[in-house]
């Protein structure tokens, strides 16, 4: 006989959720944003010891090497965190409680940023 899950008496993971539940998810939503933001700086950093006067062709490739690698890094990172269950959650949740209320004006009293500070 099969059992029906929602019959159990559980609620789906958005309904039952709290606020700092719902605060801790935003926390690792910043964290992710903030990865990608010092991500924006990845070209620059990368050019910017190629286009460098004074450098020697040593000095330049160390640089360049560098550059790389730190991106590397960040984009390995960025990619973990965004292909986690504990994000791939969030982000389900978040679709499916969209679908459930398509209102987002309530999320205009969210706060973007902040939750990384309040640890």
């Amino acid at each position: 006989m099969a059992t029906n899950s929602s019959a159990s008496g559980t609620q789906p993971p958005s309904q039952s959720r709290d606020e700092s539940a719902i605060e801790a998810d935003l926390q690792k939503l910043e964290n992710l944003s903030d990865q990608l933001e010092r991500l924006r700086n990845a070209l620059p950093m990368i050019v910017e010891p190629m286009t460098r006067a004074g450098l020697s062709d040593f000095e330049r490739i160390e640089e360049l090497k560098n550059a790389c690698v730190q991106t590397s890094e960040g984009i390995n990172l960025l990619r973990t965190g965004m292909m986690s269950e504990t994000t791939q959650a969030i982000l389900t949740g978040a679709t499916e409680s969209f679908k459930q209320d398509g209102d987002l004006s309530k999320s205009t009293n969210v706060s973007l940023y902040g939750y990384n500070d309040a640890k």
